[in-house]
């Protein structure tokens, strides 16, 4: 799976959507363990290395630091047990729409 999660990461990356160290990704591994990446990594150059164990409360498992967000993947999978992968982008349009509707509190897809 570490490899799968490196793959897609890099994927994102040539697209522009994963800027430096920004984004995150993680994959189901079983009913309480998650693969996610490794704090501080740029996600273009992620090896198996940068991926780590944690369980579905977002401890770590291993003695490396989880991703940033790793409370919210915990959550998605705990939420919608169907998930088997979340890939947190960071891509620019996005980054723009966001900033824009920052105000409104919600950014609102017709």
């Amino acid at each position: 799976m570490a490899q799968q999660l490196c793959r897609a990461a890099a994927d994102l990356a040539r697209r522009g959507w994963t800027p430096a160290t920004s984004s995150n990704f993680s994959a189901r591994l079983d009913a309480g363990c998650i693969a996610i990446t490794v704090s501080g990594r740029d996600k273009g150059r992620l090896t198996p290395a940068d991926i780590m164990l944690m369980d579905d409360q977002a401890r770590a498992l291993d003695a490396q630091c989880p991703s940033a967000e790793a409370r919210l993947h915990a959550q998605i999978y705990r939420m919608l047990p169907q998930t088997g992968a979340v890939l947190h982008t960071h891509s620019q349009t996005q980054t723009v729409a966001s900033l824009h509707f920052a105000a409104a509190g919600v950014v609102r897809l017709h």
